[in-house]
């Protein structure tokens, strides 16, 4: 098996860009071919492998020397020089290396050195190490295709790939084919005058329940090549075993199997998922491939069935990152998502989510618990002296009105007198005036002590 590059695959540098032209018919790969009229224009093709050969579609005329040269690492160059043909030769090997002594990297170079429009570049295959994220090209001449009993070779013919194919004329014969990757094509053709009733066939996955695949019950005007028979769904990345059965005794061409390899591993690669995520890999992953009636000489283009380059689908992950800054002045906090999608052949755009929401300002709330704790304290400092200067009023040796007041009211035999007065009043020079009512001053006078202070009748 071989690694199998369109001719116009973005790997494949054309110079001068606007010297090349693009072409192409349903039977070559991709239905895409790429030619020059310019002498003086290239081809440059970097890989990793071993052996290296280019194919394409000779067009009708009369023998010419020296259309393409073709080089490897700027070495000595080998020539290719069209033959005269009546018709269109497709698929033709137009060069091919000797074993290379190295697996790279290595550069093909592929020149035109004369004016001309006969040689039309179709593909390239190579042999290398580095699968992943290729497209492998299994021949059905190729040894790992284990044919059972009622398969035989077909006539050759340049409309197939590597002019081989196999087909399958017994009541009953199937196939297998064990391959690495994660997806497979099956490619055949429908010769001309087909049965009315036409083929009918199955494929199994890995021992999964078989899924049927059938060609259109009318007959072929003419003969169509390159037609996808079956395309299965995206398979985990591994070891898998492909089987064809046909079952109705009527023939089934088959040309070749297109293998995804699945995508390249890079540093930044997000680590697989553990094994008992993996998907199924039963012909539950696959869906049928019902062939499309031919229309006139060829079928619609199977490139538009079959994309360029890897058959697993575009790859995607998603990285995200959060980000949160919060302005303590304003309290305004600003989350940041940034999402990026990841595409093998689609560059995605990051997206961009800013959200704002409001919360209490931490100044704010430090400011209210300051000015709630001074206040506290100024409570609490004013009560103290509140409470220090009721204290000191009521002391005997320091208060003037402690001193004031006759000392005879508070004894006993006086508490009469006391409940008699009506009024006192302290003013700031500490005197003490008494007011009494219902009494005479001969009364007071009566029960007055002997004491040093002077009393006055108030009348």
């Amino acid at each position: 098996m071989s690694v199998i590059v369109d001719d116009h695959d973005g790997q494949v540098h054309y110079n001068p860009a606007n010297g090349w032209f693009s072409g192409g018919e349903s039977m070559e790969y991709m239905t895409t071919t790429k030619v020059s009229v310019a002498a003086g224009s290239t081809a440059t093709f970097n890989f990793e492998g071993s052996f290296i050969a280019v194919y394409g579609t000779v067009g009708p005329g009369i023998a010419q020397a020296s259309f393409m040269t073709f080089s490897i690492d700027q070495g000595s160059a080998a020539s290719y020089d069209a033959p005269a043909t009546p018709s269109a030769i497709h698929h033709q090997s137009l060069w091919s290396s000797r074993t290379l002594a190295s697996n790279g990297p290595h550069t093909l170079l592929i020149s035109q050195n004369s004016a001309g429009e006969r040689i039309y570049l179709d593909y390239i295959l190579y042999s290398t190490a580095a699968t992943a994220g290729t497209t492998l090209f299994i021949d059905d001449s190729d040894p790992g295709v284990k044919y059972a009993a009622g398969w035989q070779p077909a006539l050759s013919l340049e409309e197939y790939f590597q002019h081989t194919a196999h087909i399958c004329q017994g009541a009953e014969c199937s196939l297998s084919l064990d391959f690495e990757g994660d997806s497979v094509q099956i490619f055949g053709a429908v010769p001309p005058g087909s049965a009315a009733q036409g083929f009918k066939a199955s494929v199994a996955i890995d021992g999964g329940t078989p899924v049927p695949i059938t060609q259109p019950s009318q007959p072929a005007v003419t003969a169509t090549y390159n037609i996808p028979l079956f395309s299965s769904q995206q398979l985990a990345s591994g070891s898998h075993t492909i089987v064809l059965t046909a079952a109705n005794g009527q023939p089934l061409y088959l040309d070749y199997f297109l293998v995804g390899s699945g995508p390249a591993s890079t540093a930044s690669d997000p680590s697989p998922p553990p094994a008992s995520a993996a998907p199924s890999s039963t012909a539950s992953t696959a869906t049928s491939g019902v062939l499309a009636p031919p229309s006139g000489a060829s079928i619609p283009p199977a490139g538009a069935l079959t994309p360029s380059g890897p058959l697993s689908p575009p790859a995607t992950a998603l990285t995200a990152s959060l980000a949160s800054l919060e302005a303590p002045s304003s309290g305004l906090v600003v989350t940041e998502v940034s999402t990026f999608t990841t595409s093998p052949s689609i560059p995605s755009l990051p997206t961009i989510i800013h959200s704002a929401s409001r919360s209490p300002p931490i100044s704010a709330a430090v400011g209210g618990a300051v000015g709630g704790i001074a206040l506290l304290a100024f409570l609490l400092v004013a009560v103290l002296l509140w409470r220090r200067r009721t204290k000191k009023s009521n002391h005997t040796g320091h208060n003037s009105f402690q001193t004031s007041i006759p000392q005879w009211i508070t004894h006993s035999e006086c508490a009469a007198s006391v409940a008699s007065l009506t009024t006192l009043i302290v003013d700031d020079a500490n005197q003490v005036q008494s007011q009494a009512t219902h009494r005479k001053s001969a009364e007071l006078r009566k029960e007055r002590p002997v004491s040093r202070y002077l009393y006055y009748d108030d009348n």
